[in-house]
């Protein structure tokens, strides 16, 4: 297991998407290539969080907003 996995191994961890835009978007969470989360819909410029409630090594892995 890595040492940051380690650090954060059965804490509570959100991931941020940062998303400026002046009109409506749809945001969907994957992890690698599987859809996780989504569709969110904005209005405008916003941040959505897709949260963690416990990190084990399954988490471990490439997360695309």
């Amino acid at each position: 297991m890595s040492r940051m996995l380690l650090y954060l191994y059965l804490q509570a961890f959100n991931l941020s998407c940062a998303v400026e835009s002046r009109g409506p978007f749809t945001v969907h969470w994957l992890f690698g290539s599987q859809p996780i989360g989504g569709p969110f819909f904005y209005a405008q410029t916003d941040t959505s969080i897709w949260s963690i409630d416990a990190v084990t090594p399954v988490h471990r892995g490439h997360y695309v907003c």
